[in-house]
């Protein structure tokens, strides 16, 4: 292979991340009811947790299962095992009951893409907590979901959670004219 070869193919290789191209780029496209079934079941485990359902919530996730979320507070939390997961929505759970509010969500937008035994699912949604006087929180979120289909069906292996919140406007800087 000549010099110019070479660095076509190296050229070409360092390209792909550049333009987007990503593991879901090159599946073939699946039957519309596996991206039906796996938009259920985000959606549902999802409803569970604002239900304050753990044995719903939970039978959603995968016997391994890993996630980046935030705390009450805010903090970041990386979860590293199923019973981290458990930990963290019961603690969600016991908070949300001692302050006798209710959580609710509204989905604004589910993307699903599937490759045989694998899914992936990005989802914009707020999440609001009603409280007993009426006042409302609400959080704007994005959750990246990975899941896996097994003989019980499609599980999360993963997911990440980040505030949708959008940046605060800002005025352009004053021209020499100004």
């Amino acid at each position: 292979m000549d010099h110019m070869a070479r660095r076509r193919i190296w050229g070409a290789a360092m390209a792909l991340p550049i333009i987007g191209l990503s593991f879901f780029s090159s599946c073939t496209s699946p039957a519309p009811d596996q991206h039906t079934q796996v938009r259920t079941q985000v959606e549902a485990t999802m409803n569970a947790f604002a239900a304050m359902d753990l044995d719903a919530f939970m039978h959603g996730m995968a016997a391994e299962v890993t996630a980046y979320e935030f705390d009450m507070d805010g903090t970041p939390l990386r979860l590293g095992s199923r019973d981290e997961v458990k930990g963290f929505a019961t603690g969600v759970f016991d908070a949300m009951r001692n302050m006798d509010a209710k959580l609710s969500i509204t989905f604004d937008r589910v993307d699903v893409q599937v490759d045989g035994d694998l899914a992936a699912c990005a989802v914009e949604f707020d999440i609001d907590a009603r409280m007993p006087d009426g006042a409302v929180m609400s959080q704007p979120t994005r959750n990246t979901v990975v899941l896996h289909r097994d003989a019980d069906g499609w599980k999360w292996t993963h997911w990440q959670s980040s505030a949708a919140v959008a940046a605060p406007a800002t005025e352009p800087p004053a021209g020499p004219d100004a």
